[in-house]
């Protein structure tokens, strides 16, 4: 009966104890910023997706679309001015605000310009060139004890080129 009532005790007293501490780390300034995400592809149509930071703390109830801005794609001469509305891309799971029927068709020595003027008045610019194919060597699944795959692939990249590539796996 001692160990029942010292375990009392010491229940008792572990749960008197002010286990609340508050920590201040102040955060700085909120700035809103917009952000762009914008993909040329062969065959498909032009698309933007602009949109606005919001505060850490905060909790969004929609998704902060960038509305008002007048967003043009600018390519040999041409300039496609793209509109504003909802554009769903079922394939690559992915949904813009601003785009255009015009069917980007990959030429290596086209330079596109996007140029972005927001509601605000700030404008965005942004330049690229479609990269020459970068043909894979080779692919490997392997999967661990959990069924979890990784999917590696093998290229021979050009060592004199300044270049980026953005490598994605879609299922179904």
């Amino acid at each position: 009966s001692l160990s029942y009532i010292s375990s009392f005790v010491l229940l008792v007293s572990f749960l008197s104890c002010d286990l609340e501490r508050e920590i201040e780390d102040p955060l700085p300034p909120f700035v809103k910023q917009t952000m762009v995400e914008c993909y040329l592809q062969d065959g498909q149509p032009m698309r933007v997706l602009l949109s606005e930071t919001f505060p850490f703390t905060d909790i969004p109830t929609e998704f902060p679309f960038a509305e008002g801005a007048t967003v043009d794609i600018k390519y040999n001469n041409n300039a496609d001015t793209l509109v504003e509305g909802i554009f769903i891309d079922p394939i690559g799971q992915k949904i813009f605000n601003y785009g255009t029927n015009t069917v980007v068709q990959r030429d290596l020595d086209t330079e596109y310009q996007l140029e972005i003027t927001t509601a605000e008045g700030n404008l965005l610019t942004s330049t690229t060139k479609f990269l020459e194919p970068v043909p894979i060597d080779s692919t490997v699944i392997e999967f661990n004890e959990e069924r979890e795959a990784a999917f590696l692939t093998w290229f021979t990249d050009i060592p004199d080129v300044e270049n980026y590539y953005r490598f994605s796996l879609h299922l179904g």
